[in-house]
C-alpha cells in the first residue's frame, strides 16, 4: 500500500511537469490567465494521500515545473516551487484526523485551506517575487529577468488564486468517482456508483452549452478578434466549473439522501430486531383498534400460531 501511493505519487508529479504547458490559456491586456490541468494531479495526491505524499509529488516534478515554464525567472522560480511545495503540503492536512475532528466539513476545511493558500500567494506576489528578481541573474541562467511589471505580477496572484480555486472544485468532484477511488485505493461507497454518470452528464452538458455559444458568437460576430478568443475561452471556463460545481451539488445531495434512506433502513431493522427478539409480548394496534402485528412473545402468550 505505502510503495503504491510512493509510485503513484512520483508517476503524478513526473506527468505534471511534462503537462505543465498545457492548459487553457486567456489574455486580458497585461493579465494573462491559465489554468495548467497538470496541477490537478499533485492536488489530488496531496488531498487524498496526506502532507507527506504531498512532498513526494511536489520534487517528483509537482511543483518544480515553474523551471520549465519560466526559466527566466531565475531565482523567483525557486521561490514559487517551494510556495506550490507549501502549498500541496497544506494540501495534505484537509483529511488530516485531528483537522477533521476541528472541522468535519470538507468544505470548510478546504475552505480554510484556500484562505491560507491564498495569503501565502499574496506574501509571495507582493513581497517577496521582487525581491527574488533582484537576486538574479543565478548560476544557471545568466540571462534571467531582474525586474518585472507589477501588472504582470498581479496577474500572477490572480492566477494562481483562481487555479487552485477552479482546481480545488474539481478535484474535490473526482475524488467523488468510484473509478478515481479504486486507482487511489479509496474504499468505494455504494452511494457513489452513479456519481460517474452524474459527472460526465454535467461536463456533456457543459460541452454543449458552450458549443451553442460558440456558433452563436460566431453568427454574431464576423469579424475574430483576439478579444473574442478571449470571451470564449473565458465562457468556457466559466460554463465548464459551473457543470462541476451542478455535479458536485448533485452528488452530495444524492449522497445525503440515499445516507437518509440508509439510517433509516438499519433504524427499522433495529426496531424489527428488538420488536421479534423482546422477551415481552408486543402488539400494535391501528387506529380503529384492530391488531396488526405481534411478536413472537405475544404469539406464545396466546397460544397462536402466524398465519
Amino acid at each position: 500500500m505505502k510503495n503504491y501511493k510512493v509510485l503513484l505519487s512520483v508517476l503524478a508529479g513526473i506527468i505534471s511537469f511534462f503537462l505543465s504547458p498545457y492548459g487553457l490559456i486567456s489574455e486580458w491586456g497585461n493579465i494573462s490567465i491559465d489554468i495548467p490541468w497538470a496541477i490537478i494531479f499533485p492536488v489530488i495526491i496531496s488531498i487524498a494521500f496526506g502532507w507527506k505524499y504531498a512532498i513526494v509529488v511536489s520534487i517528483s516534478g509537482g511543483a518544480i515545473y515553474p523551471f520549465y515554464l519560466w526559466f527566466d525567472n531565475g531565482y523567483a522560480c525557486l521561490l514559487t516551487s517551494i510556495i506550490y511545495t507549501i502549498t500541496y503540503v497544506l494540501l495534505g492536512f484537509v483529511n488530516y484526523k485531528s483537522f477533521k475532528s476541528l472541522l468535519k466539513s470538507f468544505y470548510l476545511r478546504l475552505a480554510v485551506v484556500f484562505l491560507v493558500i491564498s495569503s501565502i500567494f499574496y506574501i509571495q506576489y507582493y513581497f517577496l517575487f521582487e525581491y527574488a528578481l533582484s537576486l538574479n541573474p543565478p548560476f544557471w541562467n545568466k540571462e534571467a529577468y531582474d525586474f518585472m511589471n507589477i501588472d504582470i505580477i498581479h496577474s500572477f496572484f490572480i492566477k494562481d488564486s483562481l487555479n487552485y480555486l477552479l482546481i480545488f472544485l474539481l478535484v474535490a468532484t473526482l475524488l467523488k468517482l468510484p473509478a478515481v477511488q479504486k486507482l487511489l485505493l479509496i474504499e468505494t461507497l455504494k452511494k457513489s456508483k452513479d456519481n460517474t454518470i452524474i459527472f460526465f452528464g454535467t461536463i456533456l452538458a457543459g460541452i454543449i452549452i458552450w458549443v451553442f455559444f460558440y456558433l452563436l458568437t460566431d453568427n454574431l460576430i464576423p469579424q475574430k478578434t483576439t478579444e473574442h478568443s478571449n470571451y470564449l475561452t473565458m465562457a468556457f471556463y466559466v460554463i465548464t466549473y459551473s457543470n462541476i460545481l451542478v455535479a458536485r451539488v448533485i452528488m452530495e445531495f444524492r449522497e445525503r439522501n440515499k445516507q437518509s434512506l440508509i439510517a433509516i433502513a438499519e433504524s427499522e431493522e433495529t426496531f424489527r430486531k428488538l420488536f421479534e427478539e423482546s422477551s415481552d409480548a408486543i402488539l400494535l394496534i391501528n387506529s380503529e383498534g384492530l391488531f396488526v402485528e405481534c411478536n413472537q412473545a405475544a404469539l406464545n402468550l396466546l397460544k397462536m400460531k402466524r398465519e
